[in-house]
């Protein structure tokens, strides 16, 4: 966005679609991924990003951009990769369609944990703990409530790092 990007609000989900043309309004900043490939971000992101990856640093924990901004083409081919790999159910769960995407806007990133130069972008150890029936009731009722972004597993963060502070 312009540098007036922090008076407006874009909202992009299945009920409200991007338009493609507005995608070249967007001020991207470019920069590279985890895999050492160029990608684009939002300018205001990227600089948030950037604030977000030194304190992490600082603590120890070294993040990386797994992905960033997705024209169409690509959004189509990675709505393709996970409809075939875990079929309809996981996509309209998981998978924003083509236009659906806030990939498209370049503010949506996928981040990764890098430990000893290993990229850790997927939980593959079904036995971590994402979510628990406390963080499932609170999830529903803040959402009941036009809260956005109070997802189970985030609630469950939440307590979780409440419970170890205190300890």
């Amino acid at each position: 966005m312009s540098g007036d990007s922090m008076n407006r609000c874009i909202l992009v989900n299945r009920n409200n679609p991007i338009k493609e043309s507005l995608i070249d309004r967007i001020d991207f900043t470019e920069t590279t991924d985890i895999y050492n490939n160029t990608i684009k971000v939002e300018k205001e992101a990227y600089d948030y990003f950037i604030q977000l990856r030194d304190y992490c640093l600082d603590q120890g924990i070294e993040i990386g951009i797994a992905s960033a901004f997705r024209n169409f083409d690509d959004q189509r081919k990675t709505y393709e990769y996970y409809y075939g790999k875990f079929g309809n159910a996981y996509c309209e769960r998981y998978v924003a369609p083509v236009g659906c995407s806030e990939h498209h806007t370049g503010l949506a990133l996928d981040l990764a944990i890098i430990v000893n130069n290993n990229k850790i972008i997927e939980n593959i150890d079904d036995n971590i703990k994402t979510s628990s029936r406390l963080s499932d009731d609170i999830s529903k009722d803040l959402k009941r409530r036009g809260m956005s972004f109070v997802g189970t597993t985030i609630i469950y963060s939440y307590l979780y790092h409440h419970k170890q502070s205190n300890k």
